[in-house]
């Protein structure tokens, strides 16, 4: 499918920055045959009006998330961000909770801990929980279509945001639910992601637009909600958000809603990121010797050898037990532990 209006304004104003042909378009490990791997292209474009940047082409949920890549099941920037967004939803007690894109349950199990008789709900179609769980688990992608029930006090989600196709959609979704609902999130921190770090996972066929924060708390005011407390988290890696539902959306008068436009910085950075990687990958074409040990079976080594990387990688490097002994899909290469290299 193809976007053909800005996610924010809805205008069909978008114009186009770049394209990266043939990207994998799962991002993640797999045990298929290699014949079976998919691409597609990356076409990047800007709103005219508003500055967002997002993807042209949207690939069927399906293929994206044909299973788990673990994401944040790793490492301990991941074990400190479930743990410090636990302690932040936690503080506000409540007792009727619905997570959208639940993963593998890590929140609901520290907030049960210590609320162990909340009610407790996970939407994500590929969220498996031990049979002893007391959580209640629908397999299915959520939608403006899912039903919420009203007596939930509290909606909740960690790096879902940037997953959704259409955000607009999403948040006029949550508009109706009652006066005093809250919505309790983190996010990745995308544009420093972007724009500062240059991380090639800020926006790729799961993050299909740059989720920042001038754009949700325009979300917010929009669907009734305003912003009760926000928090970065380490060194530019998300920021929590909570907020709480102050209006009907027939309540929200639209004409002081500010619709943000950032076009010319962010049409600018953009740029800069683009040439940042056509610069790095010939420089490191230049360097690296015939055969060589590549680390991460993540989205940033698959964008690599996708568009150019020199060949002769003898393998992938990573510390994750879930992709070892896989092949990172998009290429013939297997994952491995990097404990290989003491021998």
């Amino acid at each position: 499918m193809i976007r053909r209006n800005d996610v924010v304004s809805g205008a069909a104003d978008l114009e186009h920055l770049k394209t990266y042909y043939d990207v994998p378009v799962f991002q993640g490990c797999t045990d298929e045959d290699p014949s079976t791997d998919e691409f597609a292209d990356l076409e990047f474009a800007i709103s005219r009006g508003t500055g967002m940047i997002q993807m042209r082409q949207l690939l069927p949920l399906d293929k994206v998330y044909h299973k788990s890549h673990f994401s944040g099941t790793v490492g301990k920037i991941w074990a400190d961000h479930h743990s410090q967004f636990c302690d932040f939803v936690q503080k506000y007690s409540s007792k009727k909770i619905l997570e959208i894109g639940g993963g593998h349950g890590t929140l609901s199990s520290h907030y049960l801990k210590k609320f162990p008789d909340a009610d407790w709900t996970i939407i994500d179609p590929l969220t498996t929980l031990p049979e002893d769980s007391t959580v209640k688990v629908i397999n299915e992608f959520f939608s403006d279509t899912t039903v919420i029930d009203p007596d939930v006090d509290t909606i909740t989600h960690s790096h879902f945001l940037e997953h959704v196709y259409e955000p607009s959609l999403f948040f006029d979704h949550l508009s109706t639910l009652p006066v005093g609902t809250r919505m309790i999130f983190s996010v990745p921190n995308i544009e420093k992601h972007f724009f500062d770090f240059r991380y090639i996972s800020s926006i790729t066929f799961e993050h299909s637009y740059m989720c920042s924060e001038p754009y949700i708390q325009y979300w917010l005011k929009a669907s009734g909600y305003a912003l009760i407390e926000k928090r970065l988290f380490g060194d530019d890696h998300s920021i929590f958000f909570a907020a709480l539902k102050i209006k009907t959306k027939a309540d929200v008068d639209m004409s002081v809603v500010e619709v943000p436009n950032h076009y010319n910085r962010n049409e600018y950075n953009a740029n800069g990121y683009f040439r940042h990687y056509e610069d790095l990958i010939w420089h490191l074409n230049q360097q690296l010797p015939p055969d060589y040990f590549i680390f991460g079976a993540n989205p940033p080594t698959q964008f690599l050898i996708s568009q150019g990387l020199k060949s002769g990688a003898e393998c992938v490097l990573d510390n994750d037990v879930n992709k070892q002994g896989k092949r990172l899909y998009g290429t013939n290469l297997r994952v491995k532990s990097p404990e290989i290299l003491r021998y």
